[in-house]
């Protein structure tokens, strides 16, 4: 169950609040001293079963904020480890989230199509009224996955032959069109 600090304040029942860990209640130090300084002016008390103190008492009170910030400490710590993790995957190459793979006929299908000028939802819209599995297995497809297939599929264009994928996506220059028809006169 899930309260927050209103509903505690209108059951007018509430005497305690009983957490087993601290780092279930909150793991920043500012959270933690403004539940426990609600508490308090609300007259409930906090009982956090970790920690085994009295936290309505002065000692209980001194040392409940000690155990948040090192609550808070952890969770820094496990972000940054966890960061310094991904960081090392990513460098070693290995593809990191959950991988939707869609085959190579839909991908060119989709490129086909887009190429040709069909809108995402157009091309979405198709694969759906064919029947054509999404990536996760389901249907129906939406514009927004056709996008992230075509990007895909340029982004891994880029990667494996750069020069081309350049070409590809590169805008033409207006300029340097007009000037190639535009006809010179020449004084006679």
């Amino acid at each position: 169950m899930h309260l927050t600090l209103r509903d505690i304040d209108r059951l007018r029942e509430t005497d305690v609040l009983v957490a087993a860990k601290v780092n279930r209640i909150s793991r920043s130090t500012l959270d933690f001293a403004t539940l426990l300084d609600h508490a308090r002016r609300s007259r409930w008390a906090l009982n956090v079963l970790d920690i085994g103190a009295d936290l309505t008492t002065p000692a209980g009170e001194i040392f409940a904020p000690i155990v948040a910030v090192i609550a808070q400490y952890e969770r820094r710590l496990i972000g940054q480890r966890t960061r310094d993790a991904l960081a090392i995957r990513r460098a070693a190459g290995v593809q990191l989230g959950t991988v939707h793979r869609i085959p190579d006929p839909i991908v060119t299908r989709i490129l086909t199509a887009h190429t040709a000028g069909d809108g995402l939802t157009t091309i979405a819209r198709a694969l759906t009224a064919d029947g054509v599995p999404t990536a996760r297995g389901g249907t129906p497809w939406q514009a927004s996955t056709v996008q992230a297939v075509i990007r895909r599929a340029d982004t891994t264009a880029a990667v494996r032959d750069p020069i081309r994928a350049q070409m590809h996506t590169a805008k033409p220059d207006v300029g340097a069109h007009q000037d190639r028809h535009a006809t010179h006169h020449l004084p006679p």
